[in-house]
Parts: C-alpha cells; structure tokens; sequence
C-alpha cells in the first residue's frame, strides 16, 4: 500500500512521518489507511495550500501574488533570496516588518521550503516537476508557468542590477539578491523570446551583460562566474543575433583553454578564458587581440587500429586550427592540416578516415577526410549549434545539435560515413542532457540524478542513482558524461557537479541496472574510458595541470578489481588519453621538458598476459601469481613522436 502511495519516491516516507507527528490520532483508527496522504501529489498540494492560506492571513495577499511566487520558484536558477521572495508577494513595500510576516507564513511549510542562509530552497527536485509537469502529475490547482516566472525574476534582478550601478559598484558589500541578480539576471531575461528579438536583445546584453560595471561586480563577487554569461551567449547561439558592433571575434572550439575574445564595440575587445580570474580590456587593433602563441592541445584521437595519432591544436595568431598526424609505429611525423576561417571542434575516427566537427562563421559542418589528410571524402553542410558527437559503430557518428533551453531544441543527427547518408534524425527533450548512445540509436539521457534509455519511441528503462545533494538545486547542476563499451553491454557512468561523490558507475546497457562502482572517494582521476568490454583505463594525476606524478591503471568493471597500474615517470600536458580498444593502445601527450622544446607523444600498449607490477617507462617487474581476471599487463611501446619531427 506504501509503495502504491509514494508514487516512486522515498520522499514520501519523510512526509508521512510528518503527518503521523501532526496527527497521531490516525495510528489507532481501525481503517488508518483510508487517513494517509494519496500519493506525494496529495503532499504537495496539502503544503501549497497551507501556504495559501498563511499568506492571505499573515499579509492579505491576493491570489495572484501567490501563484507569482510559485511561478518563480519554478524558474529560479538556485534557491531564492528571501528578499526577492518579499518584493514578488509585496512588490509595493520593503519594510523590515513586511519581510518577518513573510518569514512567518513560509514557516508553516518549512518541511516542502526550508529556508537556509537567507535563500528559499525546494527540498526535492519532483516539487519543481509538481508545479509544472501536467503529463506526469495531472491537472491539479497548482499548475504554474515557468516561462511567468522568468519574466518576474527579470524584471526583478534587472531593478536590483540598476539600482546597484546608481549606487557604484567599488568596494560594495554585494547582498544575497544582489549576488542572484549578477549571477542570473541576464538570462532571465534573455530566456524570453520578446527579448532575443532586435532591438531589444542589444539593449539588454549591452546594458545586462557587456556592461563594464556589471562585470566588475561579478569578477568581485565570484570570479569563477564572472564570463559565464559571455559564454553563455555563445553556447545558446544568442551572441549570432546581436548587432555587429556587439559580437565575438573569436569562437572557442573548447571552453577549457581558448582565450576568448568578445568585441564589446567597435574600440574595444575584452579578453578573457574560463581559466583566467580577470577580464582584459583592450584596444581592438589586430595586434592587441591576436596574441602570437600556438594553443595548447584540444584533442587526441588513435585510428580505429592505433596506426594513426591524430593531434588537435589551435594557432591563435592565425586563429587556426591545426591537426598533426602521426604514425604510432615510428613515431614520424606524416603531416599537419592547417585550417583557416573555421574551428576544428572535435575529431572523431572512422572506417574511411577521420571526421572533423567545423565551427564557421555561417553555419557549421561535419567532414570526411582520409586518413592521411590528403583529401576531403564528403561534406555534410548547414548543421545547427554542435554540442557533442558520439561515435556509435566504425562508421556511423551521431552528432547532438541545438541551442539548449534558449531555443527550445536538441536533436541527435546520426551520419553513415560509408556512404555519405543521414541515418537517421531523432528529436530530444531539450531539458534533459545526452549521456550516451548505441548503434541501435538507444540514448541515454539525464535529468537529476536520473538516467533514461530510450528509442526515439518509447523508454526503455530509467534509474535513479541516487547522488548525494546538500539540498535539491545540487540534483538539477548534475552533468552526466558516460560511454558505451564496445561490445555495447555495459555502461560506464559519472557524474559532474557541485557534491559529485567521484564514482564511475558501471551499469547493464539493456536493464539500466547498477551493477559496480569505481573509484568512490578518488578525485585523482581525470580520464577514463572502455579499452575492451570489461576493462576501463584511468588516467591519473595528483594535479590538474601540470599533470605530474601521474599513471595509468588497468580496472575489471565488473569486479571492481585493479588489474596494472603503471606509474609514469613524465609530467603530462593534456587531460585526456587516447585509446584505441581493437588492439588495445593508449596514447598520451608529455609536457614539455629539457629534452625537447615541444611536446611528445607517447603510446603505450596493454595486453593479456600474466599480471606484472609495471615500474617507471613501461618496464615490466617481476610476474606476480593473480586471479584470470588480472592476468593483464601494461607496457609501452618503443616508439615516441616529437613536434620538433617537423621541422
């Protein structure tokens, strides 16, 4: 009956308790269950009405304010300063006295909206999903519209931004709201359709975004986040409306180390990169915005049998893309692409060659090239905005493309490079996030903390990790990153987000059922991936960058069991290794060192063998009696590749 009731969630247990403490009277009626909440729906809308009704009392609020209140609960972006809160139910008032009756009313439903550290927080994420998904709820008396909600929290951080700048921003003490306001004003507003049309969406980016002030403050606030909304604009494809005087020079093919150049009018550019804790302001000449440095290294990528390394890098004087190609087995250097005009996002391996991912300024592409780079195969023109590509088979990629929550689309194109054709092209629910995909075009997505298969059709399966959150906006930040193995049995999980608990979960592709976890607890692993169908490699490393004492190991994902471990004895310069599972190659980038000025390539092979303990370089100790399941060996292979090759 329990079960029945709680509709799937362990919340509602919480919530029962509650009620037996509200009233213990209904433990000793005969027929107790017929007193029991309906299901959590029924939970939900006993507190919203209590909180109705509070309101009305404590402050003689209307109707309408209340359901406003609901409305931006449902579009907040982290939990709601109490100030905002005040202003959406008594928007003519700002007394100190208004504020402590408000406090009051939320009280009485403090176990669905407990406030913490002056913020309104929503305990769990299926309150949101009660106030605004009719598909799954039902109609019920509390329906709200989110897009209402964006509209208010616009308008609201837009007077509280306004007012900050009247008052200047140097040396302020920022409050809570004010903090929100920077943080989310501009996309509130900009979430609008109204608002992303001309002239408006200049008028608010330039006021709310390219604002100098504005951007002191947030650099003041929280310089983590303070060009987040710049990237932003790029990410959801806004910064292509805008005017020509308020445009980026520069598109960043990752957002992990491109310098990024946004022109703030037709005098000055400001400078910045997710790494820096400082916006440049500069003069817009050619000199000053086009530093004359080679980028670091975007992307490695092994040929489906590891006889070819590809290595992506950009060339920020030219502002070019370039990829270098090598032969593993040598080491030499074959050649390098230089491609001008566009980005080289990503680069994916094929049957035929390699596909690249291209950014243009008029629309991006995908394309074919050999494998040698001597020649273009085919060109698949006019895609959208390109979020991620997924290799599915030796010859088929899909391709996930949309402008997120903005444009209100996300759609998964899937190319056949055998013979040029369009698959297949399969629409997304924009608010969930791809996680993986199989060549039967079986996609895994996310939204929380729960993970969905499904075929375009109908749901194939759905689990609940259940991730650790200090409070329910922690679930919604999850970002989930996963692959498939290659015999596409088994599922390898993580999840990315502000109290992350660092696992790879390990789960069977058909049922979604959890079968292992890694690496609990380890936050020393910067890359992982499937080198067979039962066998992930780890990329290890005490520090982000440089990556020094670092190594690989070997893991059995079933088992859970350390197979190898190889202890490098040379620093890394990339965070990420390639591998090639068909003949079990790993290929990894070396910092630069006295030996050379540019950086090396080293690959490195692991094969079934007796279980050896690998020492420095690949040299292999002493075997070791072990268990089937770790008789595995790491080594590295005698070939090492230089930059200074080319020359």
């Amino acid at each position: 009956m329990l079960v029945a009731k709680s509709e799937g969630l362990m919340l509602y247990a919480y919530f029962l308790v509650l009620h037996f403490k509200e009233k213990a009277s209904s433990l000793h009626q005969a027929n107790f269950d017929v007193s029991l909440p309906l299901g959590i729906s029924s939970v939900y809308h006993t507190y919203f009405k209590r909180l109705e009704n509070e309101l009305i009392t404590e402050l003689g609020i209307k109707e309408e304010k209340f359901l406003d209140l609901l409305c931006c609960l449902c579009a907040s972006r982290e939990p709601l300063p109490i100030d905002l809160v005040s202003k959406v139910l008594l928007p003519s008032t700002d007394s100190p006295f208004a504020r402590r009756k408000v406090l009051k009313a939320l009280s009485s439903v403090s176990s669905l909206l407990p406030i913490r550290s002056g913020c309104l927080h929503v305990i769990h994420k299926s309150v949101k999903d009660w106030l605004t998904d009719k598909s799954c709820y039902g109609e019920h008396d509390f329906l709200m519209d989110e897009e209402v909600g964006h509209e208010l929290l616009g308008k609201l951080c837009a007077q509280e931004l306004d007012d900050l700048k009247a008052k200047g921003v140097h040396k302020v003490q920022f409050t809570i709201a004010q903090k929100y306001a920077l943080y989310h004003g501009a996309r509130h507003l900009l979430h609008l359709d109204e608002n992303r049309r001309q002239p408006k969406l200049d008028e608010l980016a330039k006021k709310y975004v390219l604002d100098l002030e504005l951007l002191f403050a947030r650099v003041c606030a929280n310089n983590s986040k303070a060009t987040e909304d710049l990237l932003w604009l790029h990410y959801e494809g806004i910064s292509s409306l805008l005017s020509p005087d308020s445009h980026s020079d520069v598109i960043p093919a990752s957002g992990w180390d491109l310098f990024f150049n946004f022109r703030l009018n037709k005098e000055t550019v400001l400078r910045f990169s997710p790494k820096m804790i400082t916006i440049e302001m500069l003069n817009a000449s050619a000199a000053a915005i086009e530093p004359d440095v080679h980028g670091g290294t975007q992307d490695l990528v092994l040929s489906l049998n590891g006889d070819i390394l590809y290595v992506l890098s950009d060339e920020f004087s030219d502002c070019a893309s370039l990829i270098g190609v090598w032969d593993t087995s040598s080491g030499n250097f074959i050649t390098e692409k230089k491609v001008k005009h566009m980005g080289i996002i990503r680069v994916v391996a094929v049957t035929e060659g390699v596909l690249f991912e291209c950014c243009e300024p008029f629309g991006n592409s995908v394309e074919l090239w050999d494998s040698k780079l001597a020649a273009r195969i085919y060109r698949w023109p006019n895609f959208g905005e390109l979020r991620r590509s997924i290799p599915i088979s030796e010859t088929q990629v899909a391709f996930i493309e949309g402008g997120g929550v903005v444009k209100r689309r996300l759609e998964m194109t899937i190319l056949d490079t055998s013979n040029g054709s369009v698959v297949a092209s399969i629409a997304l629910d924009y608010r969930r996030n791809v996680v993986a995909c199989n060549s039967k075009c079986q996609v895994v997505t996310a939204s929380g903390h729960t993970l969905q298969c499904s075929d375009g059709t109908s749901v194939l399966w759905e689990t609940d990790l259940d991730l650790p959150a200090h409070n329910s906006d922690d679930h919604c930040n999850y970002r989930f990153c996963g692959m498939v193995s290659p015999a596409e049995q088994y599922l390898l999980i993580w999840a990315e987000g502000p109290t992350s608990d660092d696992c790879r979960y390990v789960l069977d592709a058909c049922s979604g059922t959890v079968l292992n976890t890694l690496l609990k607890g380890r936050t020393d692993v910067v890359d992982c991936k499937f080198i067979s169908d039962v066998e992930c490699v780890m990329l290890c490393s005490k520090g982000a960058f440089p990556m020094e004492e670092a190594r690989l190991e070997l893991h059995n994902a079933l088992s859970g069991n350390v197979l190898t471990v190889l202890e490098l004895d040379y620093a890394l310069n990339f965070l990420h290794a390639a591998v090639c599972p068909r003949n079990r190659f790993i290929a990894v980038e070396l910092l630069k060192s006295s030996r050379s000025s540019s950086s090396n390539f080293k690959v490195i092979r692991a094969w079934s063998s007796e279980r050896r303990v690998c020492g420095n370089n690949g040299r292999m100790g002493e075997t070791e009696a072990s268990n089937d399941d770790r008789k595995q060996m790491i080594s590295a292979r005698k070939t090492e590749g230089s930059n200074e090759d080319r020359k």
